[in-house]
């Protein structure tokens, strides 16, 4: 302002204001744009409603909840306390996970690899289902006894006692059998030729 005087209480019709020191104000209103080349410093609280796009270099803090109506895109790491997620997660490339706890069923497409499969219960089970996805066989291991059992009568198949001796319940054989220790027959059907040497 080259003339004039500026009244205190007056309201002012401005077009452009450069400035090239510090603008003081109590209140600012922006009805349309607002182009800050520089550094925006707030100090206090910066309250924003539909925001179209925000990038930050360094940390953004929500002290309640973030909502997202479209995608997340993350390109670096993201550092969760707690993710409580009500849909789904889907996950296109490696995901790397600590410790997992899965409450409801888990559902596998293809190959599960790993070191170890450990099953925490008193009695660890691993149910084989067949192609209509129908129980089918069962793997068990109670007590240090592992068993293989049929589900449709919960008839042992197979069981490995601690002490090493293998219970079968059906042998089928159909190739030979090469028995080199001591075997003790309780009762033997022979259908074909039988030839002993002494």
């Amino acid at each position: 302002i080259t003339k004039g005087v500026i009244k205190p209480n007056e309201n002012y019709d401005t077009h452009n204001i450069n400035s090239t020191g510090i603008v003081t104000a109590i209140g600012l209103d922006v009805n349309g744009s607002g182009d800050i080349s520089g550094d925006l410093n707030v100090g206090g609280i910066l309250t924003y409603e539909d925001v179209t796009s925000i990038d930050s270099v360094g940390i953004i803090t929500a002290q309640k909840g973030i909502h997202v109506g479209g995608g997340v895109s993350a390109i670096g790491v993201g550092t969760f306390s707690g993710l409580d997620i009500g849909g789904d997660i889907d996950v296109d490339g490696q995901t790397n996970l600590d410790n997992v706890s899965i409450a409801g069923v888990s559902t596998f497409s293809d190959t599960i690899n790993g070191t170890n499969l450990i099953l925490s219960h008193a009695t660890p089970t691993i149910q084989l289902n067949d192609s209509n996805n129908n129980p089918d066989y069962v793997l068990q291991n109670n007590n240090g006894v592992f068993r293989i059992r049929d589900n449709t009568n919960s008839a042992d198949r197979i069981v490995v006692n601690t002490d090493g001796h293998v219970d079968i319940g059906n042998l089928d054989v159909t190739a030979d059998l090469d028995v080199d220790g001591h075997t003790n027959l309780d009762n033997v059907s022979i259908a074909g030729v039988v030839t002993a040497t002494t």
